[in-house]
């Protein structure tokens, strides 16, 4: 029988305790500089891809080459010895924040700031993980096994609540022809994983892009 100690919520609390007890020794400020511009250079790959199909421009192509041969170049300076697939990972973890936190600039505008948070949100926590699967140069070594559990889905007592007395509803209208979820029920902000926003509660004082000394 497994240990509380070795149960995947004491795994991450363990790792996220490592990484608190060096947030005084790991200066990130400029790798926070570098990985937006990796975002972007990224986006650039993308729409430089486009273009070229859009207006068939070779032109365009070799711009492209060159643009991810520089991403290709600066990556390597954050992802250091990855692990499986932890390169394009990491690439795909700072595209997808970068999407994200443009979806939420554009909500922001259009409906407002409880529309553009939890965008927002997301984005912070994707780029936050991206930092806690390269911090390998801070920390003695990356274990995959407290990250898996971070991403793991895991209920609290209220959410389990909700489950219940939704599940209840389905009951009690089955046979019925209303409609069982809400127009607000889609526009919910979904829960995200406990350990992934608890990884990004670390990073919001860890990674600081404003440290100069």
């Amino acid at each position: 029988m497994a240990s509380e100690e070795d149960s995947p919520d004491a795994q991450v609390t363990q790792w996220i305790s490592r990484l608190e007890g060096i947030k005084n020794e790991a200066d990130l400020s400029q790798d926070e500089d570098l990985s937006f511009a990796l975002m972007n250079l990224v986006s650039l790959e993308e729409h430089l891809c486009f273009t070229a199909v859009k207006v068939d421009s070779e032109e365009h192509l070799t711009m492209l080459d060159g643009v991810r041969k520089l991403r290709v170049q600066l990556l390597r300076k954050m992802v250091k010895e990855p692990k499986g697939e932890e390169w394009c990972i990491s690439k795909h973890l700072l595209a997808a924040s970068m999407r994200l936190s443009e979806v939420g600039t554009k909500e922001l505008s259009a409906h407002g700031e409880g529309a553009a948070m939890p965008y927002f949100r997301s984005a912070f926590e994707l780029w936050s993980l991206f930092f806690a699967i390269n911090l390998k140069g801070a920390m003695d070594s990356s274990p995959p096994d407290a990250l898996q559990a971070a991403l793991a889905p895991q209920q609290d007592a209220q959410e389990r609540a909700n489950d219940n007395r939704s599940r209840s509803k389905k009951q009690g209208s089955a046979g019925s022809d209303k409609p069982i979820a809400s127009a607000d029920d889609a526009l919910s902000e979904p829960s995200q994983p406990r350990g992934l926003s608890r990884i990004a509660q670390v990073m919001k004082e860890l990674v600081n892009c404003c440290r100069e000394w």
